[in-house]
């Protein structure tokens, strides 16, 4: 992975990663009384705009803009997977696997345990939804290829992230 470093402060990284999980509190209030299935467009909508609007914020903090190059988007969204995800520091790991090519592994993932895990539920994970969100605003091509899922039985999330070439640069 051709990968540009982006430093933020701890402080940064914590006020990030409270203001996702604030979010996230929101979105689950908001859903919490509504049967499962007939909430989960709206749910999954709102995690996908509210990934959106981290990976704003994560740029404006770093004084980025659209366009980005690929070395800037790996960087970003390994970021992202610190600050965003509501896991305590160092659960999620993003590791190269080949150019362009990252894996992300989740061991707790709160999803599953929070909602999926007591619900039950009709797809994989709103983090799906979430990281859409983030490549959105990056407006570079992502694609997510899910390996391994906690709610597949598996023992931990895995997803291959490819960050492909964007034709137009």
């Amino acid at each position: 992975m051709n990968e540009t470093r982006f430093e933020i402060t701890e402080q940064q990284q914590e006020q990030l990663r409270n203001r996702a999980k604030d979010s996230q509190a929101q979105l689950d209030q908001a859903y919490q009384s509504e049967p499962w299935r007939d909430a989960a467009v709206d749910y999954f909508n709102a995690q996908r705009q509210a990934g959106h609007e981290e990976m704003q914020t994560l740029m404006e903090l770093l004084g980025l803009q659209t366009p980005l190059t690929q070395s800037e988007v790996e960087g970003l969204v390994k970021l992202a997977v610190q600050c965003f995800l509501g896991l305590e520091p160092g659960d999620a790991r993003l590791s190269e696997q080949a150019t362009g090519v990252a894996c992300l592994e989740v061991n707790d993932c709160p999803s599953y345990r929070r909602v999926l895990g007591e619900q039950g539920g009709i797809t994989a994970c709103n983090c799906f939804s979430r990281r859409a969100g983030w490549y959105e605003a990056l407006q570079r091509p992502v694609r997510d290829d899910p390996e391994a899922n906690r709610k597949w039985g598996d023992e931990r999330c895995r997803v291959m992230i490819h960050f492909e070439e964007d034709s137009a640069t």
